[in-house]
């Protein structure tokens, strides 16, 4: 029996996607989104503002609020000020090589955009992401923060549980 982390799947998923393009898919909002975060983190994300469009945000300065005109198209319009917020604190304590601080970026990313643990999904949905799992298995076995994807509980380890079977 095989048990699927749908969450941790879905997230490395996305992560492999954003992390092997060239580009972000940018989603240009109708009507830019002003954000009233701590002033911390307003003049960290402005002063970073060229290393954030590399990752689909696209901002300016608003008076010491940010106005927010693209983001990247995986993520829900309502996780963006948490996820700004995450990413002004990772850019506060910068310390990193650039490669492994873009992966940070796009773990955050990949986690805000993945289907949720607790969740409802479509059979259809999970089809998928199982389809998918099983053309990659070799290569998906942890979620970007290394958390295992998957698990087995094998027959005897079963039979063990029961006391069927001793060692």
């Amino acid at each position: 029996m095989v048990y699927i982390d749908k969450h941790a799947l879905h997230e490395r998923m996305i992560f492999e996607k954003l992390r092997s393009s060239d580009f972000i898919e940018i989603q240009t909002l109708l009507v830019p989104k002003l954000l009233f975060l701590s002033e911390s983190d307003s003049t960290v994300l402005i002063e970073n503002k060229d290393e954030l469009k590399k990752i689909g945000f696209d901002i300016d300065d608003f008076g010491g609020s940010i106005m927010l005109r693209e983001i990247p198209s995986v993520i829900e319009e309502s996780d963006i000020e948490v996820l700004l917020t995450e990413i002004a604190s990772e850019l506060r304590i910068k310390t990193t090589a650039e490669s492994e601080f873009l992966d940070k970026f796009l773990y955050n990313i990949a986690c805000k955009a993945a289907i949720k643990s607790g969740g409802r999904s479509s059979e259809k949905e999970l089809r998928s992401l199982i389809d998918e799992y099983l053309k990659k298995k070799n290569f998906l076995k942890y979620c970007p923060h290394g958390r295992p994807i998957v698990f087995s509980l094998t027959k005897k380890a079963i039979e063990k549980q029961f006391k069927r079977i001793v060692g």
